[in-house]
């Protein structure tokens, strides 16, 4: 009963540490991803035509993408008159801290999945070897037998959750420094073009 009741906690501790995976991906990768380079050479090319308005739709259409929210920030900034420089900062640490958000705890989860299926392992084969097994006992083997099958399919629970945690982290921080190039490049380009838009004009 206790081996049963381990497994149960050990596939809803597995679900909770997948689905946050799954949700992570969904929104770092997909949602609120952009194909960066031609975005932002569109972005840049209507700012230098002083197409300010166009530019602006843009961003609007690409939101919630990382990279039209910083560009918004930039635009919004410009329009009130308050320093470009702070609000773009401050926005670019804010979606740093949003793309890398969960990323330690699926790494807590990978590290914890197997001492927790170590110790699953170790509760399988007491309970096997050492309970009361009744009429199950009669049988030889049996038990032993049981008791090895579920220990190794805890041990595979851990070993899978542990798994698809550390790739998956993997996968998410290497996104989150291209997100974060990206950023970057949005920011220069913008600047570089309003530099140009600014210029005194004889």
């Amino acid at each position: 009963m206790l081996s049963l009741l381990f497994n149960a906690l050990q596939l809803l501790f597995a679900v909770g540490a997948l689905a946050l995976v799954g949700k992570r991906f969904h929104e770092v990768l997909f949602q609120k991803q952009l194909d960066a380079k031609p975005y932002i050479e569109a972005l840049q090319s209507e700012v230098f035509e002083e197409r300010l308005g166009a530019a602006e739709q843009l961003i609007r259409a690409a939101r919630p993408a990382w990279i039209a929210e910083l560009a918004s920030v930039f635009f919004r900034a410009r329009t009130e008159g308050t320093s470009v420089e702070i609000a773009v900062a401050d926005a670019w640490q804010q979606l740093r801290e949003e793309t890398s958000k969960g990323i330690y705890i699926i790494v807590g989860f990978a590290r914890i999945a197997p001492p927790l299926a170590l110790f699953g392992v170790i509760l399988q084969l007491a309970a096997g070897f050492t309970g009361n097994q009744g009429l199950t006992a009669l049988q030889s083997g049996l038990i032993e037998s049981r008791a090895i099958e579920s220990a190794i399919v805890t041990l595979m629970i851990g070993i899978g959750t542990s798994t698809v945690c550390f790739v998956g982290g993997g996968i998410l921080r290497k996104h989150v420094r291209k997100v974060d190039k990206e950023l970057e490049q949005v920011s220069r380009a913008l600047e570089e073009a309003f530099v140009f838009v600014d210029r005194p004009t004889e």
